[in-house]
């Protein structure tokens, strides 16, 4: 999300256009004072993982990929200015590795998805994604860079009961990815 759309996102929440926001990461608001009519409850850290299809060669079960193994397999992107993308190109860096060339570049998860089911592919997701989308999250170090996860609601104003069911349904599921954080390494 853009700090453009982020803003007109909140924007459009205070005129009373949508009820809530759910949203990701860099959309908060980022002074004290324009969110003081705001309500921001944290659901979860989400963070980046690497991810391929059930049928991939790197789905086997092995106790840890070096990243350096993976650079020239046939990856899905997204575009540059996405977190998934500068993120990934970060722990690149880090490592000292060139980023990975996409075969496919797309923003659509159905895409991503699609073809990750033929085994072919590997690619970089939040892992609150590749959970939903039950994708094999492979054993690779990347650095922790957690991507908050919120709802956003006007203060003082009153939800209908609708919207009160869908942000306890967001508690709801979203509860074993709050855990998983918070429970202790075995």
């Amino acid at each position: 999300v853009t700090a453009l759309s982020s803003t007109r996102d909140f924007r459009d929440l205070r005129d009373r256009k949508y009820d809530l926001i759910l949203g990701r990461g860099g959309s908060l608001p980022t002074d004290r004072q324009s969110a003081d009519d705001l309500n921001i409850e944290f659901l979860f850290d989400d963070q980046l993982v690497i991810v391929a299809g059930a049928k991939n060669k790197w789905a086997a079960r092995r106790r840890k990929i070096d990243l350096a193994e993976l650079v020239d397999e046939p990856w899905i992107m997204q575009a540059p200015h996405t977190w998934n993308y500068q993120n990934l190109a970060e722990a690149c860096h880090a490592r000292g590795l060139a980023i990975p060339r996409a075969s496919m570049v797309t923003l659509s998860m159905s895409v991503i998805t699609h073809f990750l089911a033929g085994g072919q592919f590997i690619t970089s997701t939040p892992r609150s994604v590749a959970h939903f989308c039950s994708l094999k999250v492979l054993p690779v170090d990347l650095p922790v860079r957690p991507w908050p996860v919120y709802i956003a609601t006007l203060k003082n104003r009153t939800l209908s009961p609708t919207v009160e069911r869908f942000i306890e349904c967001a508690r709801e599921v979203t509860r074993p990815m709050r855990e998983a954080r918070t429970a202790p390494k075995r």
